[in-house]
């Protein structure tokens, strides 16, 4: 049944599949990890990541709902948006931080991993993009841009 499922599938759907995954696994990577670092749960700089966490989640929930239904050509439209706005409401948590870092004003600690989520961030926004341009199954009778 599975193997009958990914039988018609193109590159575009397996650029979303992986999209989904990296997402999830940032948005783990996230709940696990931002709270151990001290000097960002200290000065509030956390307080937006709910939000990043719902666009994350969201996505990912988006995408097993988009395949349950086989809306494949929206999927793509949903993770780019999503994504984009996790990581303006990231960068809109951090920047403050990173201020701070460059300019000294405290004696705070730079955590690279920061720069880590960031980059996860512009690559699931590009694999979404790149899933956008793609078709997603090679049924001709499902179009996959409308």
């Amino acid at each position: 049944m599975l193997k009958n499922y990914f039988k018609d599938k193109t590159v575009g759907f397996y650029l979303t599949i992986a999209t989904t995954i990296l997402s999830l696994v940032l948005a783990i990577m996230l709940v696990v990890m931002l709270p151990q670092l001290a000097d960002l749960n200290k000065y509030g700089y956390t307080n937006n990541m709910p939000v990043v966490y719902v666009c994350l989640f969201g996505l990912v929930a988006l995408t097993i709902v988009g395949i349950i239904f086989k809306k494949f050509a929206l999927i793509p439209y949903a993770q780019a948006s999503l994504s984009f706005v996790g990581l303006l409401f990231f960068i809109y948590s951090c920047y403050a931080y990173f201020f701070e870092i460059f300019m000294a004003i405290e004696e705070m600690v730079f955590y690279p991993i920061i720069i880590v989520f960031a980059i996860m961030f512009i690559v699931i926004i590009a694999l979404s993009i790149a899933g956008i341009f793609l078709k997603q199954t090679k049924n001709l009778g499902e179009v996959s841009h409308e």
